[in-house]
């Protein structure tokens, strides 16, 4: 019976450096009177988990940045099902797209967590933009790396198994909100199986059995809604 290390069950996804890059906290980005000058323009609100923030639709006067807690954007299927896109984390911004224009969202956004946002409102935001043109730049590059993860989220949706679906999907967090506890890696945020499902386009069974599998194979394990990555584990 031969050892292999499974390192290369997570290696062997790529995950674009345009998306890390992107998927890095957006606030960290701002020079420190930027970051000021855009925050005394919010008004900071709370909402409860499960709150629906915004719906696909209906027309956006407002860009919403995270000060803490979880958001989770999705659409609907025909079927109505969750077709979940990404999870906001603390300091990424949301509601975007729409709000140059002030036209319709394109898409829904719940709050995962209990959470407290930073509102800027359109016209205050326009203001802030014409007078940092570089803070411009790095959203062009937020909004472009989030389109090309969704991309390639399509593209291997059709080429990979749901396994390599899900592997890829965890390293992708891994990036995002990873946390290193000795030699893990720990997904910091309280996913439910569905919503691994509703990622991926997989049915909640067939994660269960995947994460299962996983478990036995000695890649990651999972304790209280947390997943714990072992990039370095052994297994035979």
């Amino acid at each position: 019976m031969s050892t292999t290390t499974t390192t290369s069950e997570y290696e062997r996804f790529h995950i674009p450096a345009e998306w890390v890059a992107a998927s890095s906290c957006f606030l960290d980005r701002l020079k420190p009177m930027e970051r000021e000058q855009l925050l005394e323009r919010a008004d900071i609100q709370s909402f409860k988990r499960n709150t629906i923030l915004f719906r696909a639709g209906i027309s956006g006067d407002k860009l919403y940045i995270l000060k803490s807690g979880c958001v989770k954007v999705f659409q609907l299927a025909a079927t109505g099902r969750e077709m979940i896109l990404w999870f906001c984390m603390p300091g990424d911004p949301f509601g975007l797209a729409s709000v140059p224009q002030m036209g319709p969202r394109l898409v829904f956004a719940q709050v995962r967590s209990d959470a407290s946002v930073y509102c800027i409102s359109r016209a205050n935001f326009l203001d802030f933009l014409a007078n940092h043109p570089r803070v411009s730049g790095e959203l062009i590059g937020l909004l472009l790396g989030r389109l090309y993860l969704l991309s390639d989220t399509l593209l291997n949706s059709s080429s990979e198994s749901t396994e390599e679906q899900l592997l890829r999907l965890l390293v992708r967090l891994q990036h995002q909100c990873g946390r290193h506890i000795g030699k893990e890696i720990c997904i910091d945020i309280d996913l439910t199986q569905q919503e691994i499902a509703d990622m991926i386009g997989a049915s909640r069974q067939t994660v269960s059995s995947l994460l299962n599998q996983m478990q036995e194979r000695g890649i990651l394990r999972i304790h209280r809604r947390r997943i714990y990555l072992r990039p370095s584990a052994e297994s035979s």
